[in-house]
């Protein structure tokens, strides 16, 4: 009898450890918060076209607008009938750009040229006739561009641009040689520069070098206080200064249109 509860207890111990991994099994999983996903965006419906930007006002409504006085307009429509003229002067002048390239050789025409710098003149056309000039093959659309980046009749904005596009490496590699030696010497910044450029400017220069070698003359305008000669490397070579001065006073810079 002292036997059999001994025994017993044995049993039940060796019966819960046989069970302990089948109820560990069944133990649920502790649960973890997953991150929260993005709603996922919304699918284009099948045949669904992107939606398009708003139509502009059609011509009818334009020539309305145009028809009345301007103080009978809105602001809206005041700033409407302004952009329908710009564009279109845009797309004239895109038009004229085209036949340029197709046609270098029509930029020598008058007509041609007075339109191109009459566009050019314009800020709403500007970009688009100085972008034809400097793409333009012909040497005479740089002589005009060259023309607009010192012309006081137009925007300081447009005259920089020019210069900038005169100062790009596919138009400096297709101007004439006149020009070439105008723009060398406007851009020389040291006495040096300027020396190197003399025998080409006596050759080839035109009065567009004139206002450049002209300033060589001063003994003034370096240094602090504006007092110290820019051109001492040029001293000793006054004969060479005023025979290429006068070189290029003979030669008269191309013909242009007034604005």
């Amino acid at each position: 009898m002292v036997v059999t509860p001994v025994v017993l207890a044995t049993l039940l111990i060796l019966i819960a450890v046989a069970l302990a991994p089948e109820v560990e099994k069944a133990r649920p999983e502790p649960l973890t918060r997953a991150p929260a996903a993005s709603p996922p965006a919304a699918a284009p419906q099948r045949g669904e076209e992107p939606a398009a930007a708003a139509p502009g006002p059609d011509a009818a409504t334009i020539a309305a607008l145009e028809s009345k006085s301007p103080d009978s307009l809105s602001v809206e429509e005041v700033l409407l009938v302004k952009q329908h003229r710009a564009e279109q002067k845009r797309k004239d002048a895109q038009a004229l750009a085209n036949k340029l390239v197709q046609q270098p050789e029509v930029v020598t025409d008058a007509a041609v040229k007075r339109e191109l710098l009459r566009l050019a003149g314009d800020p709403d056309t500007a970009e688009v006739a100085l972008t034809a000039l400097a793409r333009t093959s012909s040497p005479v659309a740089k002589d005009l561009l060259y023309d607009v980046s010192t012309s006081r009749a137009v925007p300081q904005a447009t005259s920089d641009l020019a210069s900038s596009l005169l100062s790009s490496r596919e138009v400096r590699a297709s101007v004439s040689p006149a020009l070439g030696v105008a723009l060398d010497l406007r851009g020389a910044t040291t006495c040096d520069a300027v020396q190197a450029a003399l025998p080409k400017a006596q050759s080839d220069g035109d009065r567009r070098s004139l206002s450049s070698l002209g300033k060589i003359n001063s003994r003034r305008g370096c240094g602090a206080d504006k007092s110290e000669d820019c051109y001492p490397c040029l001293r000793s070579q006054n004969k060479q200064v005023t025979a290429t001065i006068n070189a290029v006073k003979r030669r008269k810079a191309p013909s242009s249109v007034p604005y």
